[in-house]
């Protein structure tokens, strides 16, 4: 069931504690301990961080309270953003006795055709939808690399305009000082300087661009994150600033380099003629 648990919109999962152990050989308690009560429930290690709860911590789901017995070890699969619970508690908080979403099946051997008894299951049992793990992984990674790769492709064409934008900015700017830098060169400055001049008004572009940008790239994912992707807890992710800052400052570099090329070349003859 999806719910609301301190404001936060996570998945509850119903499970029979002692048959769900033994079908997810992969869980591994690292804190607290498994469920031994009906009151009790375990946590995905993401959902606990998101959630900040510990061993102990209170989750009402629904008007009815559960204690967090145990915290899972990640698992790297979207088990670690759920809550677990009997499914006993959960049916009575829903009012869904009886009810259930899903079963899941283990084989009894470990290269067993999976594919072939759940298409057998499909036939045999009607009203049901048998699928294996495997096909359901192969959907999800699926799915998720055609997002990497629209996001990929989105960040591309970002970096491109911002890349143009600058290129015009610092033309525009190159233009408007046609004479200052006829003055300069008149005076004896080289062309290095000249383009060290724009180099580092350019740097100082990018530094203010890659700040502004985190934050609104930052402000906008809590915004439409969980639009995109319903019950998905958006985290932020500091490590991701000094890259960000890095790229706004090299594109910045980059789009500059040929506008400050263009002014080595202003001959102090034309900058006299703009004034």
């Amino acid at each position: 069931m999806n719910t609301k648990v301190d404001g936060v919109a996570v998945m509850v999962v119903g499970i029979d504690p002692v048959e769900e152990y033994k079908v997810k050989t992969w869980w591994n308690v690292k804190q607290g301990e498994y469920i031994q009560n009906p009151d009790q429930a375990v946590i995905g290690s993401s959902a606990a961080s998101l959630l900040k709860m510990e061993i102990g911590s209170k989750v009402t789901i629904n008007n009815d309270t559960v204690v967090v017995s145990g915290i899972l070890q990640e698992t790297g699969s979207n088990e670690d953003y759920q809550i677990f619970v009997p499914i006993d508690t959960l049916q009575k908080a829903f009012n869904k006795e009886g009810l259930i979403s899903s079963v899941d099946i283990r084989a009894l051997c470990n290269a067993c055709p999976v594919e072939t008894i759940a298409d057998a299951l499909n036939s045999e049992i009607p009203g049901i939808r048998a699928v294996s793990v495997k096909q359901v992984a192969a959907t999800e990674a699926g799915m998720m690399e055609k997002i990497n790769n629209f996001m990929l492709a989105l960040a591309g064409i970002t970096l491109l305009v911002g890349l143009f934008g600058v290129i015009n900015t610092m033309m525009t700017t190159v233009h408007e000082r046609i004479k200052d830098i006829g003055i300069m060169r008149a005076v004896g400055a080289s062309r290095s300087q000249i383009i060290k001049i724009f180099i580092y008004e350019s740097i100082i572009v990018g530094i203010i661009g890659g700040i502004f940008g985190y934050l609104f790239g930052t402000l906008l994912a809590f915004a439409i994150g969980p639009l995109l992707l319903e019950g998905s807890a958006v985290t932020y992710v500091p490590v991701y600033f000094p890259v960000a800052l890095a790229l706004a400052i090299f594109v910045a570099v980059v789009a500059t380099s040929y506008p400050a090329f263009r002014a080595t070349k202003i001959r102090v003859a034309d900058s006299f003629r703009s004034i």
